[in-house]
């Protein structure tokens, strides 16, 4: 279970992205201390995870590319959006 209660997003982002195996960048380093509360199973897929995340409104998320590959996460200017890149 993963349970992040008033965490900084970078915290969270750095946590997800070991368990998940992707690589997280922001560009805009105040949205690391932007505080989340978030309850999710362990082996709930990424997209509903980052799903919870973005009903916040204070980031979006897109995915692009293949899901079975190492992927990127990044973050800018309020917005979060995943990039799978293609075999």
């Amino acid at each position: 279970m993963f349970y992040f209660d008033e965490k900084p997003l970078g915290e969270i982002m750095q946590e997800l992205s070991h368990w998940y195996e992707f690589n997280v960048v922001f560009e805009k380093e105040s949205l690391k201390q932007r505080k989340f509360t978030i309850e999710t199973s362990r082996y709930e897929d990424i997209d509903k995870v980052l799903k919870l995340i973005e009903e916040t409104h204070v980031v979006t998320c897109r995915k692009e590319g293949k899901p079975y590959t190492s992927s990127n996460l990044k973050i800018k200017n309020g917005t979060c959006w995943q990039h799978v890149p293609s075999l």
